[in-house]
């Protein structure tokens, strides 16, 4: 623990936005995709799953000629033998019943769909242009799309199995049966009138047959009136969207991975705002909208928190939306000949907190040019913009554009061109063909860097895949310019040495003449340092003969790690000869896992370029149910299945998995109790084991503690909830008037120093809330069927100043609790880099009262932060274009940090750059370690007390070392790591009076075994941290003026 304590006080700040960055920008350590799951994402897994709760169409703002469904249908069976040539499907049946929970009776003309069904619902779910890729490769207008998903019809036999789409209505008897395409098709729906939604993972690998039976209860609904902010005017033609139970409360950072949520519920707004979604199931919803018609506009701090009961009817939810701002244009060739149907995306892509950013992300504006090459992008917000026009006869082009609310709408157009080839070979080091590989085309950064606010329409890299067999590459529509050609998207610095060895060929592409014959040599050592490779073999089956369709994956200890307690599979299914291949593996030691229906099989230690064969045995299973306190079974519920390891030595890996599952929704893996309040997991080790359930507002339970043993199925776990404690309140301003639509969420603490960790992490990056509220017009809020416990509070609203309150106790007779939100203060500045240029894509990091808050600089290096809370703040800048150690680009950035005093109402301007250069280099004895200068201000804690606790084993208090390094980080100007030459230099540290330290290590990063690092207990931790110990060497006071400083060695050697 002390190490790991030491490393956040000396560079928490920069690893928060380290963790940032490299999380939205991962270098090689993920597994590419191969062209047959590219190809498979493009044809099946389309932007999420947003289905219809209700039966009849949505109103269209889109104005085209009536279509019939059979001219839909023949256009859509267009599509049926294209792109899926590479993707390896097979097809299981599902079927079942759809009855009433509350009655038993058969639910007959419930509408039964797959995943694929669903996304395609999506795409017509609302009003406007329809962005979906197979809407473009069937030659569907968009009125033949949504008659064909909206017209209450299944979908054809003739192309159900080829597109993947299965759908169909249960019978009189309730029954139904569909084919399903797998593993395109994970879940299967079942949606019918004036009931709930439910849904069901398909599960079960290897199974030729699947029973799903949906109990379906009475759906609940909320209604209300969507308004213009300004003026309060309706707001007519946006759709709402309401996500349910635990999709509600998914942290923002799962969001940024694995894209928006799948949000089932939505209704589009009448001529007078209102609107009401039903079909709801019990539980909380979070509700928001969006528009990509008329150019509105949505704040997420205004998305409704509001729970509903089994045919309740909450009414009176409203929401606010602001009138977005336009640019539009025409569109041309070099001829001047106008482009029609030209695909326009927009977004204000500049953002001050991570929050925004996923907001900006998920509201990008599309449009497409008319006959005369006109185009209208609406629902910008004031500031830049990026505008990025794209047609597949031409080269992408992007523009910036800065719009100003009341102001002539601005006039940007495009002259498209045709670009040219950009072609060569991939190799790797032993000079055989690099097959499909993944290679970018990307800009160089000019001495800035992406951060991960830099996504923006029109700026991602171009990519092509090596051709199988020969490792040729073929890039099309190459505009003219200076490229970099890489195995990586982006063009950041790199860390440990990564950028050195990374592959880059520079490009240089006139527009017009084809370059060809460019050579790439791609390192076969991956970031993890392991060779990549295959495994094959065969699967028997209990009887002994070839078991087809048997799922087959495997997983490394380096991959486990590095997810945190997780494994990285690589996954295969069996052939009709029991045969499998697993490519694409990083690491030297795996554990190999096939699974089916009706058996399973591990082997340990399998090594690259192994043949195995695996013979599969009974199935180790946990079968159960939850229930009330009534003995009534409780559908939706999260489970998880936790082994109960007692007497073990907690492990950096192990803290890692701890963290990891307490920020996923639910608690990390787990499953769904069905209709029947039934769940089953399969497949788990054996071991000591319990079951914990939770219920958004309905409760939690436990079960007993039982055994589970290889090769047997533990049947009868019961899981009884509990009603759980209600925490309520009331939100007020600073005159104790109500706040309305503040909301409230509670994050479960995980005690001590990991609280404060959390703390630093950035908005939306943190723990799932276990509950979340909005405050109604009395300002009042209440959040029911919650553990009781300790938690972290807080509110947010538009208007105010985030509240964030720690140790909140709630239980049985917690009290009611009083939130006061403030205006705040703001902060803004320039950031200058030590070239004397302003500096773009710089992350300003704010870390005071309520931990951290970000900002990113635009191209002027200007950055801007309001509703900051009263208090003392350390602001610091991550430009990770200037990582370095000395001279090296090999090391953490430097810091630069500056203290300021926040207050309400105030407005505080922030300089970086307008100080001078304080440098020198470390005597000889120092240099070749983990040596780090510090320029500390007048009346610093003295750092040596710090360490000298951490290395007694009687007095560390991680959460006092916590709190004393944050104390120490608000006297730091600067600090930066000396090179190996012992050469260092601190840019922009302002005139004044100040005490230069140093601290020396003997700690090296290559000496650290990763592995055998994750796996030590805390005590072994704790002894390899006393040998790493920093050592104070040097404390000499310095005087900063108007010139660069450059200080004198020797120096005086710290007293011991």
């Amino acid at each position: 623990m002390r190490n790991v304590v030491l490393a956040v006080v000396v560079v928490i700040v920069v690893a928060a936005a380290a963790v940032t960055y490299f999380w939205l920008n991962p270098p090689t350590v993920v597994e590419r995709p191969s062209r047959a799951e590219e190809t498979e994402v493009a044809a099946a897994k389309e932007p999420d799953a947003r289905v219809n709760a209700r039966e009849e169409a949505s109103p269209s703002a889109i104005e085209t000629a009536p279509v019939s469904m059979d001219d839909a249908v023949k256009a859509f069976e267009a599509l049926g033998s294209r792109g899926a040539e590479d993707i390896k499907l097979r097809t299981v049946r599902v079927y079942g019943t759809v009855t009433n929970a509350a009655t038993g009776e058969p639910i007959s003309g419930a509408l039964v769909f797959t995943d694929a069904y669903a996304m395609m619902l999506d795409a017509a779910s609302s009003p406007g242009p329809i962005e979906d890729e197979r809407l473009a490769l069937s030659g569907l207008t968009e009125q033949q799309f949504r008659t064909l998903l909206q017209g209450g019809e299944t979908l054809p036999e003739q192309y159900q199995g080829k597109f993947g789409a299965a759908n169909a209505k249960s019978d009189d008897a309730g029954a139904f049966s569909i084919v399903v395409s797998v593993p395109t098709n994970e879940a299967i729906y079942c949606r019918a009138k004036g009931f709930a939604g439910a849904t069901h993972a398909i599960g079960k690998a290897g199974a030729d047959e699947v029973r799903i039976d949906f109990q379906l209860r009475k759906g609940g609904s909320i209604s209300g009136t969507v308004t213009n902010a300004a003026d309060g005017a309706p707001v007519a033609g946006v759709v709402v969207r309401a996500k349910s139970g635990d999709e509600a409360q998914r942290p923002v950072w799962l969001a940024m991975q694995d894209g928006p949520s799948v949000s089932l519920y939505y209704a589009v707004t009448a001529d007078d705002g209102s609107y009401t979604i039903d079909g709801l199931p019990e539980g909380h919803n979070a509700l928001s909208v969006e528009d990509n018609v008329h150019g509105w506009l949505f704040d997420h701090a205004r998305t409704a928190n509001v729970s509903v009961a089994e045919a309740e009817a909450k009414t009176g939810v409203d929401l606010v939306v602001t009138q977005g701002l336009r640019v539009e244009g025409t569109i041309a060739d070099e001829d001047g000949e106008p482009v029609a149907d030209a695909a326009i995306s927009s977004s204000s892509a500049e953002s001050d907190d991570i929050m925004d950013f996923v907001e900006i992300m998920s509201q990008t504006k599309s449009a497409r040019s008319d006959d005369a090459g006109h185009y209208v992008a609406l629902g910008l917000r004031p500031g830049k913009s990026t505008i990025a026009v794209s047609h597949p006869d031409f080269a992408e082009a992007s523009a910036d554009v800065t719009v100003v609310a009341g102001e002539t709408p601005e006039v940007l157009d495009f002259v498209l061109v045709k670009g040219t080839e950009v072609s060569g070979t991939a190799k790797y080091e032993d000079g055989s063909p690099a097959v499909e590989e993944l290679l970018y085309l990307t800009v160089p950064t000019n001495g800035e860097t992406n951060t991960p606010f830099d996504f923006k329409p029109g700026r991602s890299p171009m990519h092509a895949f090596t051709e199988e067999g020969s490792g040729v590459f073929v890039f099309t529509h190459v505009p003219a310019g200076e490229y970099v050609l890489s195995n990586e998207p982006f063009d950041y610095p790199g860390m440990a040495g990564q950028e050195a060895s990374r592959p880059k060929v520079p490009v240089q592409v006139d527009g017009t003449t084809p370059v060809t014959g460019l050579q790439i040599v791609l390192p076969k050592e991956e970031t993890f340092g392991e060779s990549r490779g295959k495994i094959a073999g065969t699967v028997l089956g209990i009887e002994g003969s070839p078991a087809q369709n048997v799922s087959v994956r495997a997983t490394s200890k380096e991959q486990e790690q590095f997810a945190g307690g997780g494994a990285i599979d690589s996954g295969e299914t069996t052939d009709e000869h029991g045969a499998f291949t697993l490519e694409r593996l990083y690491g030297t030691t795996f554990t190999v896992h096939a699974e089916s229906e009706n058996g399973e099989a591990v082997q340990e230690n399998v090594k690259l370029g192994d043949t195995i064969t695996l013979r599969l045995g009974p199935v180790t299973a946990v079968t159960g149910v939850v229930v009330d306190a009534n003995g009534d079974a409780v559908a939706g519920c999260s489970v998880s299945l936790v082994k109960q390891e007692p007497g073990e030595s907690e492990s950096m890996a192990a803290m890692m998995e701890q963290m990891f599952n307490s920020i996923m929704p639910g608690g990390g893996e787990g499953e769904k109790s069905d209709d029947f309040g039934q769940f089953t997991f399969r497949h788990m080790e054996a071991g000591n084991y319990i079951v914990e359930a939770k219920s958004s507002g309905r409760g939690f339970g436990a079960s007993d503690q039982f055994s589970v043993t290889k090769g047997t199925e533990k049947s009868g776990v019961r899981v009884v909830l509990e009603a759980g404690a209600t925490f309520a309140g009331m939100v007020v301003d600073g005159a104790g008037n109500p706040v309305q639509g503040a909301n409230v969420s509670l994050i479960e603490s995980t005690g001590g120093f990991m609280d404060d960790a959390m703390s630093f992490v950035p908005a939306g990056m943190g723990p799932a809330p276990a509950a979340v509220a909005t405050t109604g017009v009395d300002g009042a809020f209440s959040m029911s069927g919650l553990k009781p416990g300790t938690f972290t509070l807080s509110a947010k609203h538009a208007d105010y100043a985030p509240y964030v309150g720690k140790n909140v106790e709630v239980s049985a007779s917690s009290p009611p609790h009083r939130v006061t939100l403030g205006k705040g203060g703001s902060a803004r500045g320039q950031f200058i880099a030590a070239d004397g240029k302003p500096r773009g894509n710089v992350m300003i990091q704010f870390m005071g009262p309520n931990g951290m808050q970000m900002a990113t600089t635009d191209s002027e290096g200007r950055f801007e932060v309001k509703g900051l809370p009263a208090g003392t703040y350390m602001v610091n800048p991550i430009d990770m274009s200037s990582m370095g150690r000395g001279g090296e680009e090999d090391a953490m950035p430097m810091m630069n940090l500056k203290s300021v005093e926040i207050t309400e109402g105030g407005d505080v301007v922030i300089a970086f750059g307008t100080g001078v250069t304080v440098s020198g280099s470390v005597p000889e004895e120092y240099r070749g370690k983990m040596t780090m200068v510090y320029v500390m201000r007048k009346g610093a804690p003295d750092m040596a007390s710090l360490f000298g606790q951490m290395e007694s084993t009687e007095s560390f208090d991680p959460t006092a070392a916590m709190e004393m390094g944050m104390q120490m980080m608000q006297y730091t100007a600067g600090m930066a790591t000396a090179g190996e030459d012992g050469t260092f230099a601190l840019p922009g540290i302002d005139p004044g009076e100040y005490e230069l330290r140093v601290y020396a290590s003997d700690f090296n990063m290559e000496d650290i075994d990763p592995e055998a690092y994750m796996n030590m207990s805390i005590e072994e931790m704790q002894e390899q941290s006393r040998q790493f110990m920093p050592k104070e060497v040097v404390k000499l006071p310095i005087t900063v003026g108007d010139t660069p400083v450059a200080v004198e060695f020797p120096m005086v050697e710290a007293a011991p």
